[in-house]
């Protein structure tokens, strides 16, 4: 078994990210059903393109099963659960990655 994936993601001021989808600060996060997969940065490497980047967005860091994430060539990833395990600004999330990078 592989270990965990760290995966970047951001979301809103108010928390929601696409579709309205509600991200939790912390703990455990999984979309409905019906909700397509989170997009993210593996290790938080890949194209900015689908991340939030406005100043006042939140930066989470979410760890991931390595077998849960589906690689779209190495741009970014999809995953359909996860934990969020930091959620600050793109400093902190940032500087969390490279911390606890395996």
């Amino acid at each position: 078994m592989e270990p965990p994936v760290l995966v970047l993601v951001t979301c809103n001021p108010d928390m929601t990210g696409y579709g309205g989808f509600p991200w939790p600060e912390s703990g455990p996060v999984e979309p409905p059903e019906s909700y397509p997969p989170f997009i993210g940065l593996a290790w938080g490497e890949g194209t900015t393109g689908v991340l939030n980047l406005f100043p006042d967005s939140h930066w989470l860091v979410c760890r991931v099963d390595a077998e849960a994430i589906t690689d779209q060539g190495g741009r970014y990833v999809k995953f359909s659960r996860g934990e969020v395990v930091h959620c600050g600004d793109e400093s902190s999330a940032r500087s969390y990655l490279a911390a606890n990078r395996s």
